[in-house]
């Protein structure tokens, strides 16, 4: 979930479908200094054993754009062409979904969404890359160190023990507080969710178009759910018990859900109950806003002075804990895998090593975003954080965010999609008090028992 504002060299914009296309034909025209490929080169693989195959990705078009600065890099290391075709994100799921589902080949290497690596794992649509990570014909492991990449990560891109996808991006999320005010007002930073709801009260001021807190309410396993989940789980909430019984319309899920709602409901500006993503990273970003929990990529835009009004006004803290004394950061990471109906797959996995690797990883954070890392030795060496930028102390909380959330923060089925829908469902109807969350969350469990039924979990019973 990122937003760049500035199209990149060498991206066609299509408007009349939304679609950004890097081609290999851009390369010809940027040139490539040896210093570019000095990070790659004395690596124990050869580089250009497939030169000359194309392949082509899929990917957000934001991430579309930013590739699209050091793609002829590749191209030059390697010799194979490349075309990037990036999609708005629900458009990238739905296309690479269909094409993984129908196994037509258009992609070689797809974006995934780490709660939809279940489905296709299942389905066997992804190469598994052990095979590729262990072949040092394709992979120099002294090089690229895949331990260095967060646990978390890793374990959020498997199924069933095995790697399919390999992150590019990373985020978790925190709470964010306007440092100021909160020092103006002589409030104190929350600690804990009776304390999150006594701040957002004590600075709660509409009259000025300041709200005490700003979070996404709109019904989706990616909206409302997302964010919630951390109250849930905070309240010591499960998904599922061991018979996978739906379990989050408990005492404590339903007590996390009125939680959320009456904070949202009191202290969230008017229309709280529809927002995404866009619409507390919007109000942030101008100022609106005394706290929010939502992901760390909000919290490095709005150090940036080209995204906000608001640099230096806010800082950063561990989400509050629940009545069971636990914090319950989210874990989410795009994933690059490989397509099994590619005819290109070990070209495709170069591509995925080198975008993985250290040197990019590393070069991407200073130059581009720094918010994208996935290496712990990129922010824990010797380099100075300001390097990457002033962002207060985000990398301090990001790092932490990552190494205590759980990798079934959601729970990681493949029926996911459906069950994220209706638990939304429940949790914005909550929030508008249309029904109380209680009858809201036991008519999404049920619901829910309906898809896990009809996936066959119960047939042994």
């Amino acid at each position: 979930m990122r937003i760049v504002k500035q199209q990149a060299k060498g991206v066609v914009i299509v408007f009349a479908v939304v679609l950004f296309v890097v081609s290999n034909i851009c390369s010809v025209a940027v040139a490539t200094p040896t210093s570019e490929l000095e990070p790659y080169l004395g690596v124990n693989i050869n580089w250009k054993q497939f030169e000359g195959e194309s392949i082509t990705l899929a990917s957000p078009a934001s991430t579309a754009e930013q590739w699209g600065d050091y793609i002829h890099i590749f191209e030059k290391l390697t010799g194979i062409k490349v075309t990037i075709e990036g999609y708005p994100e629900d458009a990238l799921r739905q296309k690479t979904y269909t094409d993984l589902i129908m196994r037509t080949g258009i992609y070689d290497v797809v974006v995934v969404d780490p709660m939809y690596v279940p489905i296709y794992a299942e389905g066997g649509t992804l190469e598994e890359l052990p095979k590729y990570l262990n072949d040092s014909k394709l992979t120099d492991e002294g090089w690229y160190g895949l331990n260095d990449i967060f646990v978390s990560l890793r374990e959020v891109l498997s199924w069933k023990g095995k790697l399919y996808a390999l992150p590019y991006s990373s985020e978790t999320t925190l709470l964010i507080y306007k440092k100021s005010l909160f020092e103006e007002k002589g409030v104190k930073v929350p600690e804990t969710m009776g304390e999150l709801m006594s701040a957002a009260e004590a600075l709660n001021d509409p009259a000025n178009n300041l709200y005490g807190i700003g979070m996404r309410g709109k019904r989706g396993g990616g909206d409302n759910v997302y964010i919630w989940a951390g109250f849930f789980l905070a309240y010591g909430g499960e998904w599922f018990d061991a018979n996978w019984e739906p379990t989050f319309n408990s005492v404590e899920g339903v007590a996390a859900a009125e939680f959320y709602a009456e904070i949202m409901q009191k202290y969230a500006p008017p229309g709280a109950s529809s927002w995404t993503w866009a619409e507390p990273y919007e109000a942030l970003m101008h100022g609106r806003l005394a706290m929010c929990i939502d992901c760390t990529d909000f919290g490095f835009d709005v150090w940036k002075p080209s995204e906000s009004s608001s640099v230096g006004d806010y800082w950063f803290a561990p989400l509050p804990k629940g009545p069971t004394g636990k914090r319950a950061p989210s874990l989410f990471g795009w994933g690059l895998a490989i397509s099994s109906s590619s005819t290109n797959k070990e070209a495709a996995w170069l591509l995925i090593q080198w975008l993985t690797s250290k040197p990019f990883m590393e070069d991407f954070c200073l130059q581009t975003y720094a918010g994208a890392n996935t290496r712990r030795s990129i922010f824990e060496g010797d380099r100075d954080e300001k390097e990457f930028g002033e962002y207060g102390n985000i990398i301090e909380m990001y790092i932490n965010g990552l190494e205590n959330a759980s990798v079934n923060y959601r729970p990681r089925v493949p029926e996911w999609p459906e069950i994220g829908d209706e638990v939304g469902i429940a949790i914005e109807i909550a929030i508008t008090g249309k029904e109380s969350a209680k009858a809201a969350l036991d008519k999404a469990a049920a619901r829910v028992r309906d898809i896990m039924e009809a996936a066959g979990y119960y047939k042994k019973k």
